[in-house]
């Protein structure tokens, strides 16, 4: 069971191996990302196996930099999302005019709505950027019920911060 997809073994059973960052140290273990020999103090654990420090380094910042086109999809998503939830919005209001608590909820679906399209415009990217567009996707779509008074800006403000933090990490 210690096959990966690709062919290389993450463990090594039948040979011993030797660390590449530290050539006199024997080990079992390879990096699961590029197979490179590891020994302990080289492993970096992670979500799915052991990897190698280069590796690891790289898995973090890969989430944040997008390309252009998941850029683009995320706003697409996210601008297609916003439209639909704000004349969903409007249409729920003006079937119960006097919605009251029950606005706080529609608001935060609305936020968590637009930040999921925007995350699968990304295709799973995630960061400040893609939080930005989650963001300025929930207020554009939100123009329109400006007219709310303070209680209408704060669940704006709410609708808008569930957007964003949907694609934090």
């Amino acid at each position: 069971m210690n096959e990966r997809m690709d062919g290389k073994s993450a463990v090594h059973d039948e040979s011993e191996l030797h660390c590449a960052n530290h050539p006199k140290r024997s080990t079992k273990v390879s990096c699961s990302s590029c197979g490179k020999p590891i020994c302990p103090e080289c492993m970096v654990f992670g979500p799915v196996g052991v990897k190698c420090r280069e590796c690891a380094s790289h898995a973090r910042s890969a989430t944040r930099a997008g390309k252009p086109s998941q850029f683009a999809g995320s706003v697409l998503y996210g601008l297609g999302a916003s439209v639909l939830g704000s004349m969903a919005i409007i249409a729920i209001m003006s079937a119960m005019p006097y919605a009251g608590f029950l606005s706080f909820f529609i608001y935060i679906g609305y936020g968590y709505a637009v930040g999921e399209a925007v995350a699968r415009g990304a295709k799973g990217n995630r960061g400040p950027a893609f939080m930005a567009i989650a963001g300025g996707c929930a207020a554009l779509g939100l123009i329109p019920m400006l007219g709310g008074g303070l209680f209408g800006l704060l669940f704006i403000g709410l609708a808008v911060w569930v957007a964003a933090s949907r694609l934090s990490g």
